[in-house]
């Protein structure tokens, strides 16, 4: 019964989609808002049980700050709920706060160093008590223009019990307007997984992966 009870919360917990990470031109001074979220997003979690769900809705929004033409500020917010899951005649769901800031130092015209701290929060509708994970992390993105308009990039980010990887591309319609489309893979690893009207107190680890657009903006 309670290897049942953890692969329903399994399934209840890992339908977020990871924020993303990529190259952004700013003169300093400037600022750019983006808006987006899913079109593809999946996660996988795995404890002494695994399990795997997908997104029902969500959404995307990072702001990023030129502080000089070298040295950027970056804050991202994803905001998802997963698909409702029945458990023991109960129908519940989750809902994830993914939330990064980043110091972006352009060391090249080509490679970024990332450093900052993500808080990702996992709140549930039923059986499963709240979790936070939080940690510090370090990377890197490389990116190259292919025309005056489309660029692509690929970025790394490691935290202590985290990781990010993705590759996209962008591109410039107008000189402060642009789309980006990605493929991006979050793993966050050694989570609180607890029910405690049953007893099971463990951890899990997710994979979280998906395809996102995003509109972007500089004002």
């Amino acid at each position: 019964m309670k290897k049942f009870i953890a692969f329903a919360a399994l399934g209840l917990f890992i339908f977020s989609t990871p924020a993303i990470t990529e190259a952004v031109e700013l003169q300093s001074n400037e600022t750019q808002i983006e808006v987006g979220g899913a079109l593809i997003s999946k996660g996988e979690a795995k404890s002494f049980l695994s399990a795997d769900a997908h997104a029902k809705s969500g959404y995307e929004l990072a702001i990023t700050h030129a502080l000089t033409d070298k040295l950027l500020v970056r804050y991202n917010l994803g905001s998802f709920r997963s698909e409702d899951k029945e458990m023991l005649g109960m129908v519940s769901y989750s809902k994830t706060k993914l939330n990064d800031f980043n110091f972006i130092y352009k060391a090249s015209d080509n490679f970024d160093i990332i450093a900052g701290y993500e808080n990702n929060k996992f709140t549930f509708g039923q059986a499963v008590e709240p979790a936070t994970k939080a940690s510090f992390h370090f990377g890197f993105d490389i990116h190259k223009n292919l025309n005056d308009k489309t660029l692509l990039y690929a970025a790394y980010i490691k935290g202590r019990d985290s990781s990010l990887s993705n590759i996209g591309i962008k591109y410039d319609f107008t000189k402060n307007n642009m789309l980006s489309l990605s493929y991006a893979k979050r793993k966050i690893n050694d989570v609180d997984l607890n029910i405690n009207n049953f007893n099971i107190h463990t951890k899990a680890d997710y994979t979280l992966s998906g395809l996102l657009l995003m509109y972007g903006m500089k004002i």
